[in-house]
């Protein structure tokens, strides 16, 4: 992984057809990479999100959500 930011493919799919993600506190630049689902963990448990997903996929996750409990969500490329 490159030290150099993704900011110009940032929401843009890359070569690979992942999606550009950065990760980024106010001291520095965490990680930047291509993905295609980033999960984070978080104090009510984990949130996933899936970088380009059907909207079959996102009914799906939506129905695991009410079953389980847990929140999926989804975000599209720009």
């Amino acid at each position: 992984m490159s030290d150099q930011p993704m900011s110009d493919q940032t929401g843009a799919e890359a070569d690979d057809g992942k999606t550009a993600f950065e990760l980024a506190s106010p001291e520095a630049l965490l990680v930047s990479t291509a993905a295609d689902m980033v999960v984070v963990p978080g104090a009510e448990g984990d949130l996933a999100r899936v970088l380009d997903a059907t909207e079959a996929e996102i009914a799906c996750w939506r129905a695991h959500r009410e079953e389980f409990g847990y929140l999926l969500t989804v975000a599209r490329p720009v």
